[in-house]
């Protein structure tokens, strides 16, 4: 019985680890995503202005 709860608890900690994996890396998948974004859209700014000086 009492190994049965500590091994319940290591298999939580480790899926708890792997969730916190998971969700790390798509923060920084969804950062990388912005930023690319965000050049991107100040890249076609710069274009349009550089369009309308002319």
């Amino acid at each position: 019985m009492i190994c049965r709860r500590r091994r319940m608890i290591v298999e939580l900690k480790v899926s708890g680890i792997s969730f916190g994996v998971s969700l790390a890396n798509t923060t920084v998948v969804a950062l990388m995503y912005v930023r690319c974004i965000n050049q991107a859209r100040g890249m076609f700014h710069m274009l349009r202005v550089d369009k309308n000086s002319c």
